[in-house]
């Protein structure tokens, strides 16, 4: 395996070093994106071949639209060949954010699902190393669902609970159930951020929800509840956000495994 973490930092977020047949590209770590995502000006800089089609791309917030594809070719994760890849071509301005300190977002691309799916991924927080290798698992499922990214079951008050874990969000969002089950919502005035789309809203909040998965003790803490979390099936009763990972290490090939130490 070898690592490819970039230096570059947005609040708790990972991100890639890539080569491109073009050049080189800094892409962030989404496993909750279905689709790669590249900005229009990156497309061009890296000699991406622009295709006719389009596909209907969504966001958190609930935003559709209808975005280009392209083909990138000559993609290399660290050492490995990744060969050619489709991706969606975004507005230069979907990726123009910035953190709570006001740095501004590194990367131009997003690697979503699509390619995460297809490698072994080890991640070190001492080492602040995120390798990748061939995966070792047998071909991914083919069923819509499992194009989502990776689903996990942790536990509340001792009940399992099916969750998606997606690593291109800071923080965890909570289902609209959650209002019934916790024994304390307050609310607060929340920012919600996605590819095209940026919004202010009163949104209902966990102050603190502790969580066990595998055997480990997480306690995430101001958890906004949304009725709605677009783009997935309603068996899902939560987004966890890199927050859930974060200060520990943990392995993906396609399931995620929590490595030794502990994540609090």
């Amino acid at each position: 395996m070898v690592n490819c973490l970039s230096k570059r930092k947005f609040s708790n977020l990972l991100f890639l070093d890539l080569r491109v047949a073009g050049g080189d590209i800094t892409a962030l770590f989404d496993t909750g994106a279905g689709m790669t995502v590249i900005t229009r000006s990156a497309a061009e800089r890296l000699g991406a071949r622009m295709e006719q089609a389009t596909l209907p791309a969504g966001n958190n917030s609930g935003l559709v639209r209808r975005l280009q594809t392209a083909a990138l070719s000559d993609v290399r994760l660290g050492d490995i060949p990744a060969g050619e890849l489709r991706v969606v071509v975004t507005d230069d301005a979907d990726l123009d954010l910035r953190d709570e300190i006001g740095a501004a977002f590194p990367a131009q691309m997003l690697l979503g699902w699509d390619v995460i799916s297809r490698y072994r991924w080890s991640y070190s927080a001492k080492e602040e190393t995120l390798s990748v290798g061939r995966s070792e698992t047998p071909s991914a499922p083919t069923d819509p669902g499992s194009r989502l990214g990776p689903v996990v079951f942790p536990s509340y008050a001792g009940r399992p609970f099916p969750a998606r874990v997606d690593t291109g969000h800071t923080s965890s969002t909570l289902s609209g159930a959650w209002r019934a089950r916790l024994p304390n919502v307050d609310w607060h005035e929340a920012e919600i951020v996605g590819v095209g789309s940026v919004r202010r809203q009163s949104v209902p909040y966990a102050r603190e929800l502790p969580l066990l998965f595998q055997g480990r003790r997480i306690c995430l803490r101001d958890v906004d509840i949304s009725e709605t979390l677009y783009g997935q099936p309603p068996e899902i009763e939560a987004l966890l956000g890199y927050d859930f990972l974060a200060g520990g290490d943990w392995r993906l090939d396609r399931e995620f495994q929590l490595s030794d130490g502990q994540i609090s």
